[in-house]
C-alpha cells in the first residue's frame, strides 16, 4: 500500500491538473463532481467548493453520495495566495501542498494545452 502523503500527492497533483485543464484550457466557470459525504469537509475547506444539492445514494457504487461545485476562479485566487505566501507549498494543512509548484505547473499546463490543440 502507498504512504498516506504519496496517496495525497497523487489526489492532489491529479485535481491540480483536472483544475487547470478545465479552468485555463476550456474556460470552464465551475467544475461538479461527486464525493462520499465523509469526504466532502476536505473539498469544502481546503478548496472552497460548495455543496448543491442533498445527500444521495450513489446505486452504481452502493454508497452515499453529495454533489460538490468548485468555482473555479476563485480556486485559481486562493491558490495563488497560498503560494505567494508559502512559496513552493511547505504546508501540508492546506490542500495546494500537493499541488504543483508554479514553476512545474507551467509546464503540466503546456501539455494539456498541446493535448487540447496538436
Amino acid at each position: 500500500a502507498l504512504p498516506i502523503s504519496s496517496s495525497a500527492k497523487v489526489l492532489g497533483t491529479l485535481i491540480h491538473t483536472a483544475f487547470m485543464y478545465l479552468h485555463t484550457v476550456c474556460r470552464c466557470q465551475y467544475a461538479v463532481f461527486e464525493v462520499n459525504p465523509r469526504h466532502a469537509l476536505y473539498y469544502e475547506r481546503g478548496l472552497f467548493c460548495e455543496r448543491i444539492g442533498p445527500q444521495r445514494m450513489n446505486e452504481r457504487v452502493k454508497a452515499p453520495a453529495v454533489l460538490l461545485c468548485m468555482t473555479l476562479d476563485r480556486t485559481a485566487k486562493e491558490a495563488e495566495k497560498y503560494f505567494a505566501i508559502n512559496g513552493r507549498g511547505k504546508s501540508s494543512r492546506s490542500a495546494f501542498a500537493f499541488w504543483f509548484p508554479p514553476d512545474e505547473a507551467k509546464g503540466v499546463l503546456e501539455r494539456l494545452r498541446a493535448l487540447d490543440h496538436p
